[in-house]
């Protein structure tokens, strides 16, 4: 009995899954050697390229008396555009008008220092919205003293006195944190190994079906 050429597969006869298992066993360490390699690829990727940050600070600016809330809004994130410096994009979100201070592609060693770079420029922020509150209150009471404290002199100057005392005790905050991250940039390094391996497969396996063609065609030009 002629014994079958594995590297010839006819035209018009379909593969098989006998084919695909004879094709694995054949090629399998070709395979395999190609994920390791990936594998080592993307090892050496990840101990080579130094790993970035994106640093983020949502915040929220509480209601003042001073003015309406979109122009306190607009003070404090001019406000803190000039305190965190210019690496730092300071967002608003116009639906939730949570602000936003984002920095990005950080080395691991800065993280610490440029999120405490950041809170310094929130609580900045909440003390300058406080002072300003309590200068605004004593213009008032020196423009309101020589007047008489009529109903509507009491309520402007309450609204004042009811913010500033909440903000003595602790119940509200000027500029209070909603959340924050340090996040890395890039694929993880599982990511980076599963690629890896991924890709070296892909590649082996390509490099195997090469061989084949070769293979096929050099038995025909033999004929």
């Amino acid at each position: 009995m002629q014994e079958r050429d594995e590297t010839r597969i006819p035209a018009d006869e379909e593969l098989s899954l006998l084919d695909l298992l004879r094709w694995i066993s054949r090629w399998w360490w070709l395979v395999l050697c190609g994920a390791l390699a990936g594998i080592a690829l993307g090892l050496f990727y990840h101990l080579a390229v130094q790993e970035r940050f994106t640093v983020r600070l949502d915040l929220t600016v509480t209601e003042t008396p001073v003015g309406a809330g979109p122009i306190v809004q607009e003070i404090a994130t001019n406000f803190l555009r000039k305190q965190a410096g210019a690496s730092v994009a300071v967002d608003v979100n116009a639906r939730t008008q949570i602000v936003s201070l984002i920095e990005r592609d950080i080395p691991p060693d800065a993280v610490a220092a440029r999120q405490a770079a950041i809170h310094s420029a929130v609580a900045a922020l909440a003390a300058f919205l406080k002072d300003m509150a309590v200068r605004e209150y004593a213009l008032m009471q020196e423009h309101f003293a020589p007047m008489e404290q009529t109903p509507e002199v009491y309520a402007a100057l309450s609204r004042y006195r009811f913010y500033l005392a909440a903000v003595e005790d602790g119940l509200i905050e000027p500029a209070a944190v909603v959340s924050e991250s340090a996040q890395a940039r890039g694929p993880s390094l599982v990511a980076l190994l599963l690629m890896g391996a991924f890709a070296g497969s892909i590649c082996a396996a390509a490099a195997a079906l090469a061989t084949d063609a070769l293979r096929r065609m050099r038995l025909q030009a033999g004929r």
